[in-house]
């Protein structure tokens, strides 16, 4: 179905996104930060819905009270109802504006350290790799520069890759149109330089977000003595935290399943937690909901099947699609790995979940020519399903949002 609103949550606070690495202080005494998870935000959505239904935490049996109708809609402490997320994005919002989505580079665009010989100031410019066309041209760029068969791709034009920037960027709205059409088109790079009276094509990820450490010590509790709190050898521990600029914050969108009637409960709920705070990004840390009608995140390129052209999936959010299983008809893909943990708190499985590899957000699949929009989505849709539900990191959660561009099947 189509998005029925788009959420904004505006951090009130530095957050904390933990990664999923053991975290003992005196043994591990550094707790992460990593993009946060789209069950992050799902849990935080749901419980604040909830509250809105009447459902009251602290009591005995907290989902009582739940009318059928909003069991259906939100679920309950087995099941997950029928909301269906999209996201995290990071995200703009001034007050009265619309939300405008930053979306995680794609990783088919390399951005080159610029010369010395050129102003600070100037945008950089970002060049396209070349998708391998053979049977076994799959490759997989992992936690290291490691591929399946052999050195990365080349770039589009012939030109010997210099040394790579190590600036960090995010594209906006208009910058991933820009991405889309370049791509269709064929083309080597793509410039970043904006022209008069048109918005950035991308921004520095530093100037969104910073990442600060905080260190603290640990306290053990005391037997004995007057003072019931004391500080144990070896107990200092850091964490590392995320603090967002202003009018910035992360953003989903939220849909219902195809055939429930829950749409005007849900726009009813969803007034209620507008403006409200909820519980996001560790223990005591805030952040404000806003809610936006009519105004979706993920982009969709209608011209996408362009002439000559072959697929290619952009992910924009951990997609749990497998590149090495032959029967996703791949011919490159390009990306970087990241572990997915968490733990089951009910039924026969309690405990910590296994950690299975995912796709982090911007890696990018190319298909193999000859496949249609249609049968590419199912490809992927299934892949998450089948993969999520064995793991716990469900698509109705966010998981696996992607969205298609073309590239032509024969290089320049």
């Amino acid at each position: 179905m189509p998005p029925i609103a788009s959420l904004f949550f505006e951090p009130l606070d530095v957050l904390v996104f933990r990664d999923p690495r053991p975290f003992m202080a005196g043994q591990h005494f550094l707790a992460r930060s990593q993009f946060p998870l789209p069950s992050v935000f799902f849990g935080a959505l749901r419980s604040a819905l909830f509250q809105a239904a009447g459902v009251r935490f602290n009591s005995k049996d907290p989902f009582r009270n739940l009318t059928p109708g909003d069991r259906d809609l939100l679920g309950d402490a087995d099941s997950h109802g029928s909301l269906q997320l999209a996201g995290p994005l990071l995200a703009s919002c001034r007050p009265a504006q619309r939300i405008e989505p930053l979306y995680p580079w794609p990783q088919d665009l390399d951005v080159e350290l610029p010369q010395q010989s050129e102003s600070a100031a100037k945008a950089p410019t970002a060049h396209f790799v070349v998708p391998s066309q053979r049977a076994n041209g799959l490759r997989w760029n992992g936690n290291s520069l490691a591929t399946l068969d052999g050195s990365l791709p080349k770039r589009q034009g012939g030109q010997k890759p210099k040394k790579p920037s190590k600036q960090r960027y995010l594209l906006t709205r208009h910058g991933s149109h820009a991405y889309a059409q370049a791509s269709a088109a064929g083309k080597a790079t793509l410039s970043l330089q904006k022209n008069a009276g048109e918005p950035d094509m991308a921004i520095p990820e530093e100037s969104v977000l910073v990442k600060e450490r905080r260190t603290g010590i640990s306290m053990a509790r005391a037997d004995n003595g007057p003072d019931p709190r004391s500080v144990e050898d070896s107990m200092l521990f850091t964490v590392e935290t995320w603090r967002l600029a202003q009018h910035y914050g992360f953003a989903v969108e939220l849909s219902l399943a195809a055939n429930s009637p829950h749409l005007s409960r849900l726009t009813k709920l969803l007034s209620a937690i507008d403006g409200t705070t909820v519980r996001l990004g560790g223990k005591g840390h805030l952040a404000r909901v806003c809610v936006r009608h009519n105004q979706p995140l993920v982009p969709v390129f209608e011209d996408a099947k362009q002439g000559n052209t072959a697929l290619k999936s952009w992910c924009l959010t951990p997609s749990l699609v497998d590149p090495q299983h032959t029967s996703l008809d791949l011919t490159m893909a390009l990306g970087k790995t990241l572990q997915l943990g968490g733990f089951n708190f009910r039924g026969k499985k309690r405990g910590p979940r296994p950690l299975v590899s995912a796709m982090a957000p911007g890696s990018i699949l190319f298909f193999k020519a000859g496949l249609d929009a249609g049968e590419i989505t199912k490809k992927i849709v299934d892949a998450n399903k089948k993969r999520g539900v064995d793991h716990g990191h469900l698509r109705c959660a966010g998981y696996g949002v992607q969205t298609l561009l073309p590239y032509p099947q024969k290089q320049p």
